[in-house]
């Protein structure tokens, strides 16, 4: 014989919580991903093969926070591209 259960709304706030700290993290790596494409749009584009003290990588981890260049250009690094 099935037993009905009653629904147990005592885990919902947990797993509303974790779901919150997910999308968190989630959009920090949204972040770091964008960055990251950034700094190899960038490298391909402006220093492949020369000397390191043109990196722009280099040159971007030198700015103060706030002026990094974190997005790269819309024909660079996108899907498919590369």
């Amino acid at each position: 014989m099935r037993h009905e259960r009653e629904p147990d709304h005592r885990h919902r706030g947990a797993t509303h919580e974790c779901l919150a700290v997910l999308r968190v993290k989630l959009a920090e790596l949204q972040s770091l991903e964008a960055g990251l494409a950034a700094f190899v749009c960038s490298c391909e584009t402006e220093c492949a093969g020369g000397p390191a003290a043109d990196c722009a990588i280099l040159d971007d981890l030198a700015r103060p926070a706030g002026q990094a260049r974190l997005a790269p250009p819309a024909d660079c690094c996108g899907p498919g591209a590369g």
